[in-house]
């Protein structure tokens, strides 16, 4: 009993696509129509490389017997003087029979072509005529197309994935409406924290699986979705820093500026208010 890698055939991959502004659709790569497009195109080259061998009755020393008139027999051979001699009246006449056996029966060029076996006839069209070939070809993609129900069925869990697959395509828009918005500490805590959710649900996704004769390869997606978590973490915890700096050094440059004021002794009245509204 084979196991269940050995038994898939082909491989496709498991892909998200947009399908419109909001809406992500999971889809494989390649899909259902086009993998049954490539094994008819791979029949039809076995079909050609059939067609262009040599076959026994496509040799020239027997198309003298395929014809359809007695003008094909070999000829006599006026230097042969003893023997049996095979091309007297008698014998031709045998030997007529024999190949096309008679004016009111089945000839042997009518009887070839009926399976396709002259030169004129092609592999492609006795498999056309005969329903083993439409069988086998109907029963491949039968089983193409429940293989590739089966894996639709599977695939259906990384539905969850799509919301973090589309943040991923907006994080550049998200991020710069950040940098240049008043920052809300209180947002940003709310967005790191399902950050780190997402990162710990990416362990989650299978890299593969088969079903069918399909290995469904999901390294990619997998690939393509871990680094984005990751990343708007570290870009939100730079912007983070950033602001954090930022403010330390207005805060630093007003204590700076105070200390500055604060020891320069008032001389008037005026300076006396500001000393004192400096104080409070």
């Amino acid at each position: 009993t084979l196991t269940a890698e050995k038994s898939t055939v082909f491989c496709t991959e498991v892909t998200f696509v947009e399908n419109g502004e909001q809406s992500v659709e999971i889809t494989f790569s390649p899909s259902c129509r086009t993998l049954k497009g490539l094994v008819n195109e791979s029949i039809d080259d076995i079909v050609e490389i059939l067609d262009s061998l040599p076959r026994l009755v496509s040799h020239p020393s027997l198309k003298r017997y395929t014809g359809s008139t007695e003008k094909n027999l070999p000829q006599p051979n006026a230097n042969r003087n003893s023997g049996l001699n095979i091309f007297s009246s008698t014998n031709t006449t045998a030997l007529t029979e024999s190949f096309m056996l008679n004016s009111n029966g089945p000839q042997l060029q009518t009887s070839l072509s009926t399976v396709a076996l002259l030169p004129t006839s092609s592999v492609k069209t006795f498999l056309l005529q005969t329903t083993v070939y439409q069988q086998v070809t109907s029963a491949i993609e039968s089983i193409i197309d429940t293989s590739f129900e089966s894996a639709a069925i599977y695939a259906n869990h990384f539905s969850e994935f799509k919301p973090v697959w589309h943040f991923g395509k907006m994080w550049a828009d998200i991020f710069q409406a950040y940098t240049q918005s008043e920052p809300d500490l209180d947002q940003f805590s709310i967005e790191l924290n399902k950050f780190k959710e997402w990162s710990r649900d990416m362990e989650r996704i299978k890299t593969s699986s088969t079903r069918g004769i399909l290995f469904i390869d999901s390294k990619h997606l997998k690939a393509t979705l871990s680094p984005i978590p990751m990343k708007a973490t570290n870009d939100l915890k730079h912007l983070l820093t950033n602001i954090a700096l930022e403010r330390t050094h207005s805060l630093l440059d007003l204590f700076r500026t105070s200390i500055k004021s604060l020891g320069a002794e008032p001389t008037t009245l005026e300076e006396f208010v500001s000393y004192v509204e400096l104080l409070t």
